[in-house]
């Protein structure tokens, strides 16, 4: 019987199932980087995110209005990115207020915590389950992809499999904070941004950074792991997959606010909006678990290899 990566994966997961094991070695990298601590200075405090409401000061007009306008700056790019028609000055003149109004509610706003996470489930999903690394569809069991106690070619193919899952899932749990609503993308598209991000020198860095701030309850882990998906040129193309049922002009305004969203969350002023990216992703229960069990076995994988 074939094994079920190789006759599911390319299928489901398209260039992607095929990199992993086409060129594992490069994927994989030193290993040596991989056994180092990435401590990155944070400005926000741990565990923020059970700070009250109350004590945290929104941010000025001005102050919105810079994230605002940083954001339309960058837009652009990442539509040449996404190889999509690059707005005018007029049309990010146009756009501009209505960011603002669009921003200022975000940090105004009660957070819809069940809202935010209501599609934790929905759509094809990588889990590790009982030693049996799978896809789920809509919360149950679809494929088998790989056992613990496969070839560890299959293994680790599995295991990168969940680690682009889980960047997709990034995206979607931001965008579902800013009540941004769409189906999970198609991973079938997003091959050649995925090859590029996993095959960057400094891409295990990043997500061991990630894992580790999660796991300290540091909301603003998931922020600096996106600003390096924009290092590295692929971050127009994923926002794309997900905005791919909007036209021209919505498309535009979309990934406006959401660049606008993660500019403020990162800087002094946004407290606000970066604790409610806390309580989101504590209360995404499959992600959260699903970080932890990739953290439990990266080690695993290094020492193997």
């Amino acid at each position: 019987m074939d094994n079920p990566v190789r006759a599911n994966g390319g299928a489901l997961y398209g260039d992607f199932g095929n990199i992993v094991f086409e060129e594992i070695e490069t994927l994989m990298g030193s290993i040596e980087d991989l056994r180092k601590e990435f401590k990155g200075p944070f400005p926000i405090i741990r565990g923020m995110q059970m700070e009250p409401m109350g004590s945290i000061t929104k941010p000025t007009d001005k102050e919105l209005e810079s994230a605002v306008n940083s954001a339309l700056e960058l837009i652009p790019g990442h539509l040449e990115e996404a190889g999509m028609v690059i707005p005018g000055e007029d049309d990010l003149k146009k756009l501009q207020p209505s960011l603002v109004h669009w921003l200022k509610a975000q940090t105004t706003d009660t957070l819809d915590l069940k809202a935010a996470v209501a599609g934790e489930q929905i759509g094809l999903k990588s889990n590790y389950v009982n030693d049996t690394f799978i896809f789920s569809q809509e919360g149950e069991v679809d494929t088998l992809i790989a056992m613990r106690d496969a070839d560890f070619s299959d293994q680790l193919a599995a295991f990168y499999i969940m680690i682009m899952d889980v960047i997709l899932e990034v995206f979607g749990l931001i965008l579902a904070l800013i009540g941004f609503r769409a189906p999970k993308p198609d991973a079938r598209a997003l091959g050649g941004p995925m090859k590029k991000l996993l095959k960057d020198e400094g891409f295990r860095k990043a997500f061991k950074k990630l894992m580790d701030g999660l796991e300290d309850r540091d909301p603003l882990a998931i922020l600096i792991f996106i600003q390096y998906i924009r290092s590295v040129g692929v971050f127009g193309e994923i926002a794309a997959a997900w905005f791919a049922n909007l036209g021209w002009f919505d498309y535009v305004a979309a990934i406006g606010r959401l660049l606008a969203w993660i500019l403020l969350a990162t800087g002094t002023a946004g407290a606000g909006v970066l604790l409610k990216l806390g309580q989101v992703i504590l209360s995404a229960v499959e992600f959260y678990t699903k970080i932890g069990q990739l953290s439990r076995m990266w080690d695993d994988y290094i020492k193997e290899v």
